[in-house]
């Protein structure tokens, strides 16, 4: 995958990716409560604002490394933010 997308509630796991925010947000609804509205979710583009309200939902650009972890073990994993606004798992940034 080249450019991907995350849905996420900031501060707690990964819902959804996919190689678009469409795509992203489909897989996200598959596991979030059936009552939650997509327009709910935050969208924000490369270099968006980084702040965020813990536990609200977020789409961003993610790695590629952090889609594929997500697909293969689940969306638990420890995620930050780079200085582009970009979602990455912790361990990139080493």
């Amino acid at each position: 995958m080249n450019q991907c997308y995350a849905v996420y509630q900031s501060g707690f796991c990964v819902y959804g990716v996919g190689i678009t925010p469409d795509a992203a947000i489909a897989e996200a609804l598959q596991w979030l409560d059936q009552d939650t509205d997509p327009a709910t979710i935050t969208q924000y583009s490369t270099y968006g604002p980084t702040g965020e309200t813990h536990g609200d939902l977020y789409l961003r650009p993610c790695t590629s490394a952090m889609a594929t972890a997500v697909e293969n073990d689940g969306g638990d994993c420890v995620y930050a933010l780079d200085d582009n606004g970009i979602l990455r798992l912790e361990e990139e940034f080493d």
